[in-house]
């Protein structure tokens, strides 16, 4: 019997079974492997039918071992992009509704799509690009380095920036309380996958199947079972990061924030502050709020929160609060502004360090407000020093990608907790927790404390039993 026989695209492959030819085309792979990653992507990302909780842990495991399987089948590293396109797509289906949502109704929702669909398209190009040059130029390692390679090009800026929501988070659930080293073992899960001697022979016998794959892919997926059992096992015994008295306010609102100025901005400012007051009166030592949770910072505003600000000093306490200062000149009526944590009293800033492409950073507009792309990664930005030590911070968007956290936990000494302050208000019913999973996924991996301020949307429908 001859072994696959991988045509060109579009052309067929045929194999002898039992005397008979079957025809299986790339464009088949193709369309097989792009379903596979969107049914994987969804079934790990979905939360109308589940909660938070074990099942998502054991979802995002489950699936990403079956990614690393799909990897291994797919006979091409075109096939293998589209796994993780289609991961990505799913994962990230939200993308046209949010769009009409943050830009309204004139907005158009077909490039609500096409950046649903760019996203995806240029995650998988990358993996393909990873795996397809490792394969090429690392001989007898290129199989496994493929994988290795289809990670952190994605992971990383530039392709980073939009890497939202991609199936390498499962790390924080199989290897908990391992920092950036659960992404290494993750990696080394799919390139022994990926590397086991042998050729995929989909189509073949299925005895033949079984010898050349099927054996050696159960002994890596046991000893992957083993591995990801003993870690956990392992970070039980390991002294629990001791909780830090952080409080958080969470706001609830129908439709977009007011814009500032109006009475109904005023109406929002005074709840931020009074919560913020008795957070503190209440012992708290630090208070976090939500992403823009003042809007634009200047002469007014610090006049407007003086009181606060002299209460944290009174009381040794520090308020995060979700501000926009601007970060220089404007240009042709474009305002450039930095999204930033503001601590009170003392006045430290805290940038973000990746703005959310198209809807905040977006340097060709004509006029209104940009924010820079902010990718410094070893600027040690994404560190906040608080009284109580260091903690590691994210801001919106960081939330749903890897390098953040990751670059900010490599540079810090020993973090006591993960601030996040985060607005989720243009995201549609039940669909935020898709990001709340990301980052408590990522908290998990690092075995930190999480504490999360978020301004939700359509307020009376999230109280209508969406679960999460």
């Amino acid at each position: 019997m001859t072994p696959l026989q991988i045509a060109p695209l579009g052309m067929a492959a045929e194999v002898d079974l039992s005397g008979e030819p079957i025809r299986l085309s790339r464009s088949v792979w193709a369309l097989l492997a792009g379903g596979a990653g969107a049914a994987l992507g969804w079934f790990a990302s979905e939360t109308g039918a589940w909660s938070w909780d074990a099942s998502v842990n054991g979802r995002y495991a489950l699936a990403f071992m079956l990614l690393v399987l799909a990897w291994r089948v797919v006979p091409c590293s075109f096939s293998r992009g589209l796994l993780v396109a289609g991961w990505v797509s799913a994962a990230t289906a939200m993308i046209p509704s949010a769009w009409t949502r943050f830009f309204g109704q004139e907005a158009s929702p077909l490039a609500g799509v096409a950046v649903w669909l760019s996203v995806a398209i240029c995650v998988g190009s990358a993996a393909a690009a990873g795996d397809f040059v490792s394969r090429r130029w690392m001989g007898r390692w290129g199989a496994s380095m493929g994988f290795a390679g289809a990670v952190l090009l994605t992971s990383i800026p530039p392709v980073g920036l939009i890497g939202m929501a991609l199936p390498w988070v499962a790390a924080g659930a199989m290897f908990p309380r391992t920092g950036v080293a659960g992404y290494a073992l993750l990696i080394l899960i799919g390139a022994l996958a990926a590397g086991l001697p042998g050729r995929p022979t989909a189509a073949a016998r299925a005895e033949r199947l079984w010898q050349k794959h099927g054996r050696p892919l159960v002994l890596v997926m046991l000893a992957s079972t083993g591995l990801m059992i003993a870690v956990q096992v392992m970070s039980s015994f390991r002294a629990a990061v001791e909780g830090q008295p952080i409080a958080t306010i969470t706001v609830e609102m129908n439709g977009p924030p007011p814009l500032p100025g109006g009475s109904k901005w005023f109406d929002l400012q005074d709840r931020f502050k009074r919560e913020a007051v008795a957070a503190i009166e209440q012992g708290s030592r630090t208070v976090v709020l939500p992403e823009g949770s003042v809007s634009f910072w200047d002469h007014g505003a610090s006049m407007y929160w003086a009181d606060l600000a002299q209460l944290a000093r009174v009381r040794h306490a520090q308020v995060l609060v979700g501000a926009y200062l601007p970060s220089g000149g404007s240009e042709h009526g474009l305002q450039a502004m930095d999204n930033t944590l503001l601590e009170l009293p003392s006045g430290k800033v805290y940038p973000a360090r990746a703005n959310l492409p198209v809807g905040m950073f977006r340097p060709w507009a004509r006029s209104g407000l940009t924010f820079p792309l902010g990718v410094e990664p070893w600027s040690k930005k994404g560190i906040a020093m608080l009284e109580f030590g260091e903690v590691l911070y994210t801001i919106c968007y960081e939330e749903v990608l890897l390098w953040p956290l990751a670059m900010a936990s490599v540079q810090s000494g020993s973090p006591k907790a993960i601030v996040s302050a985060a607005s989720n208000w243009f995201l549609p019913v039940g669909k935020w927790h898709s990001q709340e999973r990301m980052i408590q996924l990522q908290a998990r991996l690092y075995g930190l404390p999480l504490a999360r301020s978020v301004v939700y949307g359509n307020a009376e429908k999230r109280r209508g039993g969406t679960n999460g």
